[in-house]
């Protein structure tokens, strides 16, 4: 297993990896070590939390559900949160983690959708603190 700082280091990361959200950019390893700092990571449900995977908006390197989606889910350390985006409208994105969720998603499908596998660890953040800290007018 990995620890919390080799998760965070550009080279686990990738070079370049971000999230981009109304026209702006933000480095994801920064803003994963950022949302520790600054917000508890809370149980959600994993329900809420698939519309992101399934919005229009969604981007990732391979095609959700296909075999690399699933190698790189399935390798994911479920035990690091993921990094969620709650905007004004109450809508939600999951900037940091789809893959852990989807995988979370897949076990509790797979146990039969039994309760204790209904819960995944998440850093909710406000879309105006996160453009507060990253790109201050």
């Amino acid at each position: 297993m990995i620890t919390f700082a080799q998760y965070l280091s550009e080279s686990f990361f990738g070079a370049g990896h971000t999230f981009s959200s109304n026209g702006l950019t933000y480095n994801v390893p920064e803003m994963v070590k950022w949302a520790a700092q600054n917000y508890p990571a809370r149980n959600v449900n994993i329900r809420k939390l698939l519309i992101s995977l399934y919005s229009p908006g969604f981007h990732a390197d391979e095609k959700l559900g296909s075999p690399e989606w699933a190698q790189r889910a399935w390798s994911a350390d479920p035990k690091y949160p993921v990094v969620v985006v709650r905007y004004d409208d109450g809508k939600v994105h999951v900037a940091d983690g789809n893959h852990r969720l989807w995988a979370a998603f897949q076990k509790w499908k797979d146990s039969g959708f039994k309760k204790e596998l209904s819960q995944i660890k998440a850093y909710f953040i406000p879309y105006e603190d996160l453009k507060s800290a990253f790109h201050p007018d």
